[in-house]
């Protein structure tokens, strides 16, 4: 990862956040619920970071001492984040406190409680018209935070166009720097992530090094359970994928989908592409494999009512022998037209970027989705059911 990273060294002398950090602090959520702290220095430094979990009345502090390279991220493992637990840290690079972040409690969805999840997808800046309602996303992010807390955020791919090109993450890290660090962030692996990386078989380098753990598979696949609430994230990228290497997503997904029946666990599956929608990208194969191979194996586990997709740039939710398939609407990504007949479809807006505030109240879940001028897309609820 260090060779890639110092092609950028030159951009980076003259793009700088806040004249600190190339990259802000931010946290990623990822296998079995560890939590990574993310952040790049624009210079070499000194690093303390005092982190701090509480639970249940007791607090628990650790100092972290190493020192920071300006030419990579930094990638700290904060360990395992526990149900009900609060995480904060504090930052201080050569002796001076630089940030400070208070995270609420990660809560853990019993009977009758609740969480709220936030979702987006498609990131990437094309163009400026992409980078303004980029930030006016942003600026929308921000303030459903504000009012409705959300403690996972899920981005389901193309968090920039170009994979391989370091401007653009770093374009990405500074329009989100508003949101990020409040939440913990678990992202899917879209095909624009691999857009000139030559990568196959793995999830590419920049896309793994910023929302991926050292420990998690190279596939990019992660599951980690909240509560009665079970994460899974699958890479759906199979053009860059061996046959031998899709098949093992099938049996790790046929595990994470037995372990949560098991435990009678409600499963969300997060994805780039999803298997039905109005496009024309419906007859494509990846989508057509997801319909074969994928979806009878979602159908055959009771516990799975709810699939978060992006890549079609448009916003849609449908509905098929009891789960729920919703694609968000493109962030910064070009819009996308009602081109294919869906047969499944229950709702349908194109030419729109959406932001969704997804409240579990166990076992009711709302969803709400706003648009980048604050107006409600679209509100509905279902029960979960047994």
């Amino acid at each position: 990862m260090k060779n890639l990273t110092l092609i950028a060294l030159t951009f980076l002398a003259l793009n700088t956040f806040a004249g600190v950090f190339r990259v802000n602090p931010y946290q990623t959520i990822t296998q079995d619920r560890e939590v990574t702290l993310n952040f790049w220095p624009v210079n070499d430094a000194a690093v303390d970071i005092k982190v701090t979990k509480k639970k249940n009345g007791f607090a628990n502090f650790e100092i972290k001492k190493f020192q920071a390279s300006s030419s990579e991220l930094q990638k700290i493992s904060l360990g395992t984040i526990a149900c009900n637990e609060t995480l904060s840290y504090e930052i201080f690079l050569d002796k001076f406190k630089y940030d400070q972040v208070d995270l609420p409690a990660l809560k853990c969805v019993e009977e009758n409680k609740s969480m709220n999840i936030g979702f987006l997808s498609d990131t990437q800046i094309k163009n400026e018209s992409g980078l303004e309602r980029a930030i006016k996303l942003s600026e929308l992010v921000e303030k459903i935070h504000k009012d409705n807390p959300f403690e996972v955020l899920v981005n389901a791919g193309d968090i920039v166009q170009v994979g391989a090109n370091i401007t653009e993450w770093l374009q990405f890290f500074d329009v989100s720097k508003t949101y990020l660090p409040k939440t913990y962030n678990i992202a899917a692996a879209g095909n624009h992530d691999y857009y000139d990386t030559n990568t196959t078989n793995k999830t590419p380098d920049f896309f793994a090094n910023f929302f991926r753990s050292k420990n998690d598979s190279n596939l990019g696949n992660v599951a980690f359970e909240l509560g009665k609430i079970k994460f899974i994230v699958l890479n759906t990228n199979f053009n860059v994928l061996s046959e031998d290497r899709i098949q093992l997503q099938w049996k790790w997904l046929k595990s994470e989908l037995d372990s949560a029946q098991k435990k009678d666990l409600f499963s969300v599956l997060v994805m780039h592409h999803a298997p039905y929608s109005s496009s024309a990208e419906y007859i494509r194969p990846i989508p057509r494999r997801l319909r074969e191979q994928m979806v009878p194996i979602l159908e055959s586990y009771k516990n799975v009512q709810l699939v978060l997709s992006g890549h079609l740039h448009m916003y849609e939710r449908s509905l098929k022998d009891n789960i729920n398939y919703l694609i968000a609407g493109p962030s910064g990504g070009i819009y996308n037209v009602l081109s294919y007949k869906n047969e499944y479809m229950k709702f349908f807006k194109q030419f729109v970027t959406t932001f969704t505030l997804i409240k579990i109240n166990f076992p009711k879940i709302t969803f709400e989705t706003y648009d980048i001028d604050q107006n409600l897309v679209e509100k509905f609820s279902f029960t979960i059911k047994k």
